[in-house]
């Protein structure tokens, strides 16, 4: 029973994490002929812009000028207000190339898909509806399909159901609405921002797709050279093009496969605490062994059927590791939430039983070689008189025992190292200053539709009208508008220009800057400092904007921590006329905008009256608790429009958990093996140490009887077993340091190789072999000599 256990835990633990890499990195895409998928994006090297939107005009070019896909389509993902039954609801969309759905290899269940006409007339009043969407709002009446439906205030007409196993891996949340991509040439090739789907020809590699659309994009630029950004700028334009699952993925790959390594280590440690086991078995069976050889049983059939009692324990093992397995699943999905991406593709299916079978079979023979063949070598003189002692259990055997006691430690050191590097960094993450507070900030997204609010006097209206409301709320302390919450940015940046200096990309200080459009209130609300300067006003008659700390000492360093940035213009891309320079007014804290790990980039913010924007997200700062102001928050807006509504709502402390749940996953489940595998060890050290003095009893007993004190005996057995502790441990600290970079793209702002962890994990687990030899030394100590000169 511990041997079935403790290869279950190993076994069920390697299992639930092989079904994540399995849906992750090896089960095909639910696609027609997956493999041959990949992602286009533009390139803009200059600016550090890997994966940039393409244009419509691009996308019109990549499409009739290249040699390595079957058909390539393109999408836009987007959001649309949902009214049924005088209710909003936001609801995610995306806006597709007739082509798409045929190119990922699906089809409607009811009515029609898109065609070529509807791309090319913009007929934008129809779409198509996801199943889930289907079931949830019209209760999955058929009839749905020809009937109107609102959407953004417009009537649109809904032509066709999705079906329920198709899922749209790109966009998260999944799309619920589709409609067609309103397709144009146009000699601005700038306009647009599509991502795209094509399908390779059958026998055209990835490296061949990239070269031909590095061909394409050349003769785009020969075309339109110089090819300009999207304001201007030369951005040094390129192709690049992605394997789907690649896109998906590859995000998580290296966190999977260390996961994988670690569960690994510990059916490790198990497959060596059960050998262990076996060994102390079958020295007991020494004389039935010596038996069988006597009538004749050769050592081959010998060694057979230990190894085949040794594949029935990892079976058993292997059937308690599943359904261990099914309940980590669950664990993984609940614990996962927001870390991993599509959570719904983790199941068990043929492959994962498949590898449960393997690793079972592969186990029994790991752990019960050595016992096989240990067990079939044997004195028969020897071992059948009545009272000999077994080669068994003499020098060869124990040597082994403890060979594998100090695999066990090093095993277990790896893991404790590696669960205490992601710790640490993981606590300084959390430590990180975010540049606001954030404690009582609720945080919601609210976008107006462009067809009822086309005039940009009716956006300022509405947001204006909207703040003034909700700060009269009771438990509201402020509340203000920004375009993009902190946290929830990505790491890029547009490039932009300082009057009176060169339009310069290529200097020691990248030349972009991230902009925001905030209202009046965002400062106070957010409670980020201000540095140099003044705020906005709620009516500025000059263009302003106000620039934080990275930017300011970056471009304009000036004495005494302090800039001289006050008074510079500025302009968000290259100078060109028409477009008016923007005079600092301000220094405020650098404030972490992508995520906690991402160091501040210069950062611009604009006023919202200047420079109105639709969608918009609010920030409040509250006295009640965010629960009993939401309701009335939704009141507000819905007063002013009731066709706008409040979604995305969420604290600003939830955000944040969003940004490190990745990391907290990973650090979560490494420490939880790293448990594991300290706790096999223990079990597997003091068995080891265990058996080695059961075995000396008899030495023992002689040297109590000849005057050695209790003492002399306890720190004897402590020794052997430090000994090899110490001896795990320095093989240990060899194997991780040559692992590290494994983990180096894990960790933030703590090296792979940190002396100080290394020193505390070493130090745990050396105090682990203490604690497992203690008891056995105390009992080898407290023997009675009479009694253990009887032993035999």
């Amino acid at each position: 029973m511990v041997a079935v256990i403790a290869l279950a835990l190993g076994i069920g633990a390697n299992t639930a994490i092989f079904t994540v890499v399995n849906a992750a990195l090896v089960r095909p895409l639910p696609y027609r002929d997956a493999s041959r998928l990949v992602v286009v994006w533009d390139q803009l090297s200059k600016l550090g812009l890997d994966h940039f939107p393409v244009s419509y005009a691009n996308y019109l070019d990549y499409k009739t000028g290249n040699r390595v896909f079957e058909d390539l389509g393109a999408f836009s993902p987007v959001e649309f207000n949902l009214t049924l039954r005088d209710q909003a609801e936001r609801v995610p969309g995306v806006r597709v190339s007739a082509n798409l759905l045929s190119i990922l290899g699906t089809n409607v269940v009811a009515g029609r898909t898109f065609t070529a006409e509807d791309n090319q007339s913009a007929r934008g009043n129809i779409a198509i509806i996801s199943d889930a969407l289907w079931r949830g709002h019209f209760g999955g009446d058929p009839k749905v399909v020809g009937q109107t439906v609102m959407l953004d205030g417009n009537v649109i007409t809904v032509v066709g159901i999705l079906p329920a196993a198709f899922s749209f891996s790109l966009t998260n949340p999944a799309p619920e609405v589709w409609m067609p991509l309103a397709l144009q040439a146009g000699t601005d090739r700038t306009a647009g921002a599509l991502e795209l789907i094509g399908r390779l020809k059958s026998g055209v590699a990835l490296e061949q797709a990239r070269v031909n659309m590095k061909a394409v994009a050349h003769g785009v630029e020969e075309q339109y050279h110089p090819y300009r950004g999207p304001r201007g700028e030369d951005a040094g334009y390129g192709v690049t093009v992605t394997a789907l699952r690649d896109e998906l993925y590859g995000g998580v790959r290296r966190g999977l496969l260390v996961l994988l390594a670690a569960v690994a280590l510990v059916l490790l440690i198990a497959c060596a605490n059960v050998s262990n086991l076996l060994l102390a078995r079958t020295a007991e069976r020494r004389k039935e062994i010596a038996v069988r050889h006597a009538l004749g049983a050769s050592r081959l059939r010998v060694v057979r059927q230990l190894l085949i009692e040794s594949t029935a324990l990892s079976l058993a093992g292997g059937l308690l590791g599943l359904l261990i397995a099914f309940w980590g699943i669950d664990v993984l999905q609940t614990l996962g939430a927001g870390s991993l991406p599509h959570l719904q593709r983790i199941s068990v299916d043929g492959r994962v039983l498949g590898f449960t079978l393997l690793i079972s079979l592969i186990t029994g023979l790991v752990f019960g070689i050595a016992p096989a063949l240990q067990g079939s070598v044997l004195n028969l003189s020897e071992t059948l008189k009545e009272g000999g002692r077994s080669a068994i259990g003499g020098k060869r055997g124990a040597r082994l025992r403890q060979v594998l006691m100090a695999a066990e430690v090093a095993l277990s050191l790896v893991l404790v190292i590696g669960a205490g590097l992601l710790m640490k960094s993981f606590a300084r993450l959390t430590r990180v200053d975010p540049g606001f507070r954030m404690e009582r900030l609720v945080t919601a997204r609210i976008s107006l539709p462009d067809d009822q609010y086309r005039e940009n006097h009716r956006v300022i209206a509405f947001y204006r009208e909207m703040i003034e409301r909700i700060q009269t709320l009771p438990g509201v302390s402020s509340a203000g508008l920004v375009s993009r919450l902190p946290l929830t940015g990505g790491p890029g940046g547009d490039p932009f220009s300082i009057d009176g200096r060169p339009y310069d990309l290529h200097g020691r200080t990248p030349q972009v800057v991230n902009q925001q459009i905030v209202s009046a209130e965002y400062f106070r609300t957010m409670q980020i400092p201000l540095i140099e300067g003044r705020l906005f006003t709620t009516r500025e008659s000059a263009p302003i904007a106000i620039i934080n700390v990275t930017m300011a000492r970056g471009f304009w360093p000036g004495r005494d921590g302090k800039s001289d940035a006050i008074g510079k213009r500025i302009m968000l891309g290259a100078p060109r006329p028409g477009v008016p320079w923007l005079t600092v007014a301000g220094v405020v804290a650098d404030v972490r905008n992508s995520s906690l790990n991402v160091q501040p980039l210069p950062q611009m913010y604009v006023p919202f009256e200047q420079t109105p924007a639709r969608s918009m997200s609010l920030v409040v700062r509250t006295a009640a608790d965010a629960p009993a102001i939401v309701s009335a928050l939704r009141g507000q807006i819905f007063a002013l429009d009731p066709n706008q509504p409040l979604y995305d709502v969420k604290t600003m402390q939830e955000r944040l958990a969003a940004t490190i749940a990745q990391p907290r996953f990973q650090t979560f489940l490494l420490s939880s093996f790293a448990a594991l595998a300290l706790v096999l060890s223990t079990l597997g050290i003091y068995g080891v140490i265990a058996q080695l003095v059961g075995e000396r009893t008899h030495e023992v007993g002689i040297r109590i009887a000849l005057g050695a004190e209790p003492p002399k005996i306890l720190l004897s057995v402590l020794k052997e077993g430090m000994v090899l502790g110490l001896a795990g441990v320095v093989s240990g600290v060899c194997g991780t340091v040559a692992l590290s970079r494994l983990l180096a793209g894990l960790l933030y702002q703590v090296p792979p190789v940190d002396p100080a962890t290394f020193l505390g994990a070493s130090l745990l687990v050396m105090m682990v072999v203490l604690a497992a030899c203690y008891i056995p030394a105390r009992r080898a100590a407290r023997l009675d000599p009479m009694a253990a000169l009887r032993t035999e």
